[in-house]
């Protein structure tokens, strides 16, 4: 759920629309146009997004003039950094 400042907010569903489809730039932007139309008042504080740079793109291209905080979230970049570590460890590690 994200909120606003007046407690006003969207479900878990949003995150639906996003994964099910292949999600490029504009899918994501199509996503906030709609979020946009539904809620044309909504201005939340703060987005929590993986890593995907289409997410950042698309938001600041379909609210602009926003103050909004964007955050990667914990659980995608530990999930990235494990794997980078896994990866190095491997190449590292004579046979």
């Amino acid at each position: 759920m994200v909120t606003d400042k007046l407690d006003r907010g969207l479900p878990g569903g949003v995150e639906t629309f996003a994964h099910s489809f292949c999600v490029t730039a504009a899918n994501v932007r199509t996503l906030f146009l709609i979020i946009r139309s539904l809620l044309p008042d909504f201005a939340p504080k703060t987005i929590v997004t993986d890593e995907a740079a289409c997410f950042c793109n698309s938001y600041r291209v379909v609210f602009p003039n926003m103050n909004t905080r964007l955050h990667y979230c914990r659980f995608h970049i530990i999930q990235s950094w494990r794997k980078k570590t896994k990866q190095l460890v491997e190449v590292r590690t004579p046979l």
